[in-house]
């Protein structure tokens, strides 16, 4: 089983180890030839995290930045700050290769695969010499190009970019390279190779900082500009450690608090609730809504996948958070991981009913930038977002079965736009000698005609000495019953858990 990864100030990170990374290249590899699509594989380090981040928990210094490390397919870390971050915050990410140890890994198994690597660097000869020093120790590998050619990503000479670009696609794309090795220093490699990545042929990229200068001025014994190099460094390296522990403060204290609470309060129903998507049913669209567990973290992740892929066809996804208490940092994972999934595929997805306390901690994790335009916070706000406004009412349900109790979902607006008669005599064969209850979650709007077609069943029911039952109505719908004064008619309950089967 592919042990789930984690999400650390937004950024998804691989949990494999260096075995495991290289063979995920290599699939990935033959996977984008097929599709013709380019893939990106980056270190994290303190450094980029902190210039992605201001001091502040709302504060953003590189928001281009920010969406290329949340869009890449592969991020590893070896940075012991967010190693030991992540533990404390409940998850453990395993030791990870070296930028050096991967790279060397890929050329002895692209000489083994007769794949070839194009060298992308900032100094010819130092590039060139880390080409021929890789060689050595992979005597098969094929370089199939190496350039070293001036990048701009800043500053009045973006205006000659294009063309220089347009250059640089052209000769990479003409080596067929499968690999392609990009050693411009962070974040110029990371903003360069996103600008261009959908017209590359290449299937994978990796970056690699300034290894191949590394490695380049190892091959001709320059250890004086290495020495330099390194102590130029310590300052900066002190300064990224000072803020990005400023950073973790406040959300180890809020992220272990709601985590004990979370255990504490809910953790013996978590082993009780299963994890079932609803389908909602209309004449043109449909309408996927899982609810999710109290705490999510690794024990259920590979379930919420499942459930995910099921849904995946479907036009619309809706996760419901009104459950949640907590995520921990595999939850983040597999949410920007769904979020980027239905995103790529022009698929609609929308988070439903977060808490504040949910939100907080999205916040303070540095995510809920990420998918704040997708949160509903009440039925009649993702109900705009799912229909459009001069279609407002198009109504869906959805039916499911719980022991003796028949439950009828609906989803958006009990109006006289339905078609009541024809809806009545559906239900009835579904219904049978069964008890029935309405989830009213989805439900935004009931007038007169709604209130009929509930008394109807209601008096249906009774004949049949059955119960009708009414949950989750919101403050809005259930003051419409008192209005009409038929509330004390029905049995209603907070939500249908609380109704026996």
């Amino acid at each position: 089983m592919k042990r789930q990864g984690l999400a650390i100030f937004g950024i998804p990170l691989s949990n494999a180890t260096l075995e495991e990374t290289l063979q995920e290249c290599i699939v990935l590899i033959d996977k984008n030839k097929k599709e013709k699509r380019s893939s990106h594989l980056f270190f994290v380090t303190n450094k980029q995290v902190t210039q992605i981040y201001g001091w502040r928990s709302s504060t953003i210094l590189n928001s281009e930045l920010r969406t290329i490390y949340f869009n890449a397919e592969i991020s590893l870390t070896r940075s012991l700050l967010l190693r030991g971050f992540c533990k404390l915050l409940g998850s453990s990410l395993i030791p990870q290769p070296t930028i050096e140890q991967l790279l060397l890994g890929l050329c002895k198994l692209f000489s083994e695969h007769e794949k070839g690597i194009f060298f992308l660097g900032g100094i010819e000869k130092l590039t060139k010499n880390a080409a021929v020093a890789l060689h050595e120790e992979a005597p098969g590998m094929r370089v199939v190009g190496i350039a070293t050619p001036t990048i701009d990503i800043e500053g009045e000479d973006l205006v000659n970019a294009h063309e220089k670009d347009e250059l640089l696609i052209e000769q990479i794309n003409a080596s067929n390279a499968d690999l392609l090795v990009i050693n411009l220093g962070s974040p110029k490699q990371e903003i360069w190779f996103n600008r261009i990545r959908e017209k590359l042929k290449v299937p994978l990229a990796i970056s690699v900082d300034n290894l191949l200068d590394k490695l380049g001025s190892q091959m001709i014994l320059d250890k004086g500009a290495l020495k330099k190099e390194k102590s130029s460094n310590i300052l900066s390296m002190a300064s990224n450690q000072i803020k990005l522990m400023t950073m973790m403060f406040p959300l180890l204290f809020y992220h272990n608090v709601s985590l004990f609470l979370a255990r504490l309060f809910y953790a013996h129903k978590l082993q009780k609730q299963q994890i079932e998507s609803r389908l909602f049913l209309s004449p043109h669209r449909t309408i996927a809504v899982i609810p999710l567990p109290f705490i999510i973290d690794a024990s259920n992740t590979d379930l919420l996948i499942k459930s995910f892929e099921d849904a995946a066809t479907h036009d619309v996804l809706v996760l419901d958070f009104r459950r949640v208490h907590h995520i921990q940092l595999e939850g983040f994972h597999l949410w920007i991981h769904v979020w980027r999934q239905r995103l790529k595929k022009y698929k609609e997805i929308y988070g439903f009913c977060p808490s504040r306390d949910i939100q907080c901690l999205m916040k303070l994790h540095r995510s809920w930038d990420f998918f704040k335009n997708n949160m509903c916070l009440s039925a009649e706000m993702l109900f705009d977002r799912v229909v459009q406004k001069d279609n407002a009412s198009i109504f869906f349900d959805s039916i499911s079965q719980r022991g003796s109790l028949v439950i009828i979902h609906l989803f958006g607006a009990l109006s006289k736009a339905i078609d009541y008669q024809t809806y009545f005599q559906k239900l009835i064969p579904v219904i049978g000698q069964k008890n029935c209850a309405f989830d009213f979650s989805f439900c935004t709007f009931i007038d007169s005609t709604g209130f009929t077609f509930l008394l109807t069943m209601r008096k249906y029911l009774i004949s049949q000495n059955m119960q009708l039952t009414l949950s989750s109505l919101s403050n809005n719908i259930h003051y419409q019953f008192r209005l009409a004064h038929i509330d004390s008619l029905f049995t209603i309950v907070k939500n249908t858990d609380d109704i026996p089967s």
